[in-house]
């Protein structure tokens, strides 16, 4: 007979399971009704927990802002790291840069947080903040993959990393909101575009 038991759940774990799942609820209002509808009731309701287990982990409206666009930022950068960065510098590049574009339902609903957050940043600092970081992280990798490939000739010697990651960023930047209010466009080909323009 296996008198073994399972390990008790520690009190952290359970906090920051609840934590988790708040946070993921304050993505779902934000992506489904815009940030002015984002409160603790709201978030609360969303997440199947009471007004006060909301609070405990994050204390004020501005807290649940920033958590919602941390946990978007987090499932963003998991893709990216998670991405194939063997080959050659276009498609290489193309494969990351997608990560970031609503091409299905999930990055899709992060889209919508990025961009109605990052408007929102104008008057919150902190959330501006965050949102500088994330920019300056993506930035720092398209730049270095770049800077990788002068060494084996695929990118001109010409062609400045941090001018040229920067500029697909804001291609990037500029496709995700493009990608949500005008579903037509095609991404992939403005992608493939700008990658073609910045590179050569």
């Amino acid at each position: 007979m296996n008198t073994r038991t399972a390990a008790p759940t520690s009190r952290t774990d359970v906090a920051s399971k609840t934590a988790r799942r708040v946070a993921d609820a304050a993505v779902s209002v934000v992506a489904r009704e815009g940030f002015d509808l984002l409160s603790v009731r709201s978030v609360a309701r969303e997440a199947g927990v009471s007004g006060g287990a909301v609070q405990h982990h994050f204390a004020t409206r501005a807290d649940l802002l920033l958590a919602a666009f941390a946990q978007t930022v987090e499932s963003i950068s998991a893709r990216l790291a998670a991405t194939e960065l063997d080959g050659k510098v276009h498609e290489v590049l193309h494969r990351l840069c997608e990560q970031a574009l609503p091409l299905d339902e999930e990055r899709r609903r992060e889209a919508i947080v990025w961009v109605t957050l990052s408007a929102a940043a104008a008057s919150h600092p902190d959330l501006a903040a965050a949102h500088r970081r994330g920019l300056v992280a993506f930035t720092d990798l398209v730049a270095d993959i770049i800077d990788s490939s002068h060494r084996g000739g695929e990118v001109p010697e010409s062609v400045d990393p941090r001018a040229a990651a920067a500029v697909l960023v804001a291609v990037v930047d500029g496709l995700t909101l493009q990608g949500i209010v005008e579903e037509s466009t095609d991404l992939d080909a403005v992608l493939r575009a700008a990658l073609t323009a910045v590179l050569r």
